[in-house]
């Protein structure tokens, strides 16, 4: 059994009784980064074609997002639920409920929990219908296999809400001040109308870190971004409703799944994305052992030089134990 030295538990609300909301970002009026494209680089954003947005049988849309692994399959908070269809690139794929499967907790001995690795984490895998001729035209995504580290850049992307045009200001009794005022405590973007399928950028700031969902919800094995002033245009913080959604690393790996928000202390809206906030995602690489044995066909197929470095190592250890 694997023992986690640094435990940090922090309870935060259930998204699933909020609203559907986005990832708001802190440059200009909050209203770009809705396309799979950097404008300011011009290349493609990491992750973007992967993330979809599950609908019902109706047509309309359900709070949160999914990530799609490959193979047919589809990653996301387990509070989402299960959709009858999920949208990718404009494209809508039908769920096969029957192969939903809600992941459990690795066992691994953390303080004050007993037997964490018999309890349910709030991750969900399934797998759309058909055969590949009915899935998206994707590659097989590569999702981390070791865990994140404090310091990695990220990119967040999910479906919802857009914020705000401009910034709120409060004093430290959380009361709004004027627009022009020099002297606040707290400043942060409220929610304004519209939805949208948006990406921004983060650096990881806390991990490894155990969170619980909700007064008795699911243990969650993660990292924490922090929305900060300052530090760029598309500085993101996930907002209620985000759950489901793709964090990715700047190569394109998979290397979380958006779960909660934690407001800070006394703020009157916990919708409103505040600078100081912070943002809680599953590191998928805990999870991704479970993730291959319940879809062993998204494990990595060797490339041809290292397939031929294995063969040759096996064939030495057989003639090895010929010579004995």
């Amino acid at each position: 059994m694997i023992r986690i030295s640094r435990l940090t538990v922090l309870v935060v609300a259930v998204w699933a009784c909020f609203p559907a909301f986005g990832v708001n970002i802190a440059g200009g009026t909050g209203t770009g980064n809705t396309t799979g494209i950097d404008n300011a680089t011009g290349l493609a954003v990491p992750g973007w074609d992967y993330v979809g947005t599950p609908k019902r049988a109706n047509g309309t849309d359900i709070v949160g997002a999914m990530v799609y692994l490959g193979e047919g399959w589809v990653l996301t908070a387990n509070h989402v639920g299960t959709p009858a269809t999920v949208v990718f690139g404009g494209v809508p794929y039908t769920v096969d409920s029957t192969t939903r499967q809600q992941l459990n907790n690795p066992d691994i001995f953390v303080p004050g929990i007993p037997n964490f690795g018999q309890t349910k984490t709030d991750l969900a895998l399934m797998k759309l219908t058909g055969t590949s001729a009915n899935w998206p035209a994707l590659e097989t995504l590569n999702i981390a296999s070791s865990r994140t580290q404090i310091g990695t850049e990220v990119v967040m992307i999910g479906n919802g809400q857009n914020r705000a045009t401009t910034l709120t200001k409060y004093d430290g009794a959380w009361r709004t001040l004027p627009a022009s005022s020099t002297e606040y405590v707290y400043s942060g973007f409220t929610l304004g109308s519209g939805y949208s399928h948006r990406w921004g950028t983060n650096v990881v700031n806390g991990s490894p870190y155990v969170t619980q969902i909700g007064d008795g919800g699911p243990w969650v094995l993660g990292f924490t971004t922090m929305f900060e002033e300052g530090v760029s245009v598309n500085e993101a913080q996930a907002a209620p409703g985000d759950s489901g959604g793709g964090v990715f690393a700047l190569d394109g790996t998979l290397v979380g799944i958006m779960i909660a928000v934690m407001p800070l202390e006394g703020q009157p809206n916990s919708y409103s994305a505040i600078y100081g906030s912070q943002t809680y995602i599953a590191d998928v690489s805990w999870y991704l052992p479970q993730i291959f044995a319940i879809a062993p066909e998204l494990r990595p197929v060797p490339e041809p030089a290292t397939l031929a470095t294995l063969l040759a190592t096996s064939i030495f250890v057989v003639l090895r134990k010929r010579r004995r």
